[in-house]
């Protein structure tokens, strides 16, 4: 398990900002490594059962990391174990995640095993 959300962190990272942790995007909606919206961090929070991390939060790059990893866990445990649908649920935790999103991720996930 620790590899997989390790491999799905690090692939979502490079895909949403470079590794930028100043990364803005959504017209300022999404910020950080991770491009965390507001209700991902009410996600975490309610995974997590309490309110361990405030919106400032996902501009912090171990606490974006450890928002996410919550998160991934959940879904992990849930029975998404391959590392690229998993990644894709971080961008949509209930829904599909777009197929353009996932092959962006599987790309990261070739290029860091290169």
């Amino acid at each position: 398990m620790t590899n997989t959300i390790l491999a799905a962190i690090a692939a979502l990272i490079m895909v949403e900002s470079g590794d930028d942790p100043r990364a803005i995007g959504d017209s300022g909606a999404a910020v950080g490594v991770l491009q965390f919206h507001k209700v991902a961090v009410d996600e975490a929070n309610r995974i997590a059962a309490t309110n361990r991390w405030t919106y400032a939060d996902r501009l912090d790059p171990a606490k974006s990391r450890a928002m996410c990893w919550t998160t991934l866990e959940f879904h992990y445990r849930r029975g998404t174990t391959d590392p690229v649908q998993l990644a894709g649920k971080h961008r949509n935790p209930y829904s599909r995640c777009p197929e353009w999103y996932l092959d962006r991720v599987r790309k990261e996930l070739r290029r860091s095993h290169e």
